[in-house]
């Protein structure tokens, strides 16, 4: 209870193609996953919204898996600057894809958001294209 980090085992997301899916799990609260591995789908799903997916090899996982059932209250830290993850006194490498971290980390995951922001950008390209324009 009160968890922000959401522990899952390989292939989590499989089945999910839909954005429902992370974002109910980021509607419950939860700010990151980490896992073995994560469907690709739903791994781009939830960078979109914010929400790292973040994998451990599997001997730091179990690692982890087992530090947190023994003590549930234990503090998990995923640190995408280090790229890492910290709990109790272990710190174990964390993979990402290097663009999704770097969306992460910079902001910069909201793709509406920032084709919103582009404005002239986007008009300087759309008269570069070579299809017929619409009347203005």
């Amino acid at each position: 209870q009160g968890a922000t980090i959401l522990l899952v085992e390989a292939g989590f997301g499989s089945g999910s193609s839909r954005e429902h899916a992370p974002q109910a799990i980021k509607r419950a609260g939860f700010k990151a996953l980490i896992g073995e591995s994560f469907a690709e789908i739903f791994f781009g799903n939830a960078t979109a919204i914010g929400l790292p997916c973040v994998t451990l090899a599997p001997e730091d996982l179990e690692v982890l898996f087992q530090a947190v059932e023994e003590d549930p209250a234990l503090e998990v830290e995923v640190d995408l600057l280090a790229k890492e993850v910290r709990f109790g006194d272990r710190t174990a490498p964390l993979s990402i894809p290097e663009a999704a971290r770097e969306a992460l980390v910079e902001g910069l995951w909201d793709p509406i958001g920032e084709l919103l922001e582009a404005g002239e950008l986007l008009d300087e390209f759309d008269r570069r294209l070579p299809y017929p324009r619409r009347a203005e």
